[in-house]
């Protein structure tokens, strides 16, 4: 039961492999850009990341990788990382690693935009409440315009 395609189907199907295939070409020809030497090269640089994720580096340390995976984040199995010049990137065990130097292997790990984003007001908060308190007024100041800030510049 085979169904026969009309002149029309055929041309755009035939449109949408040149458009394909063009576009292939396109992307093979951006990977080859010359990247001239003394110029900085993000090797680490991951280039495909999904809409709505923030990839990181994360180093094998001992308990490192689980507590990020504690956190919301996953191993990623594939990507376009760095500079196709030196790229030093490969799979191991099916997710993406990278040799660091002195012995350091660092993976490469995926967390949803929105944790992310959590964690990162979690950590500003503490910040804030850091520098509140050190712009707290002494206690029992009797002073109005104690601020609670110390010290002084002078200019000369």
């Amino acid at each position: 039961m085979s169904k026969k395609w009309t002149e029309e189907q055929k041309q755009a199907a035939s449109q949408r492999m040149k458009e394909r295939h063009a576009s292939k070409r396109q992307v093979e020809t951006l990977q080859r850009t010359r990247i001239p030497i003394g110029t900085n090269r993000d090797v680490t640089a991951v280039r495909d990341t999904p809409d709505g994720y923030k990839d990181r580096w994360v180093n094998d340390n001992p308990g490192r990788i689980e507590k990020f995976k504690q956190a919301g984040y996953e191993l990623v199995a594939s990507a376009q990382v760095g500079d196709s010049a030196v790229d030093g990137t490969h799979s191991e065990g099916g997710v993406v690693s990278r040799d660091m130097g002195n012995g350091v292997t660092a993976y490469l790990m995926r967390q949803r935009r929105e944790y992310f984003d959590e964690d990162q007001a979690a950590k500003q908060r503490l910040v804030n409440q850091t520098e509140e308190n050190l712009r707290r007024k002494k206690r029992n100041s009797t002073d109005p315009d104690e601020s609670g800030q110390y010290g002084e510049v002078k200019i000369n």
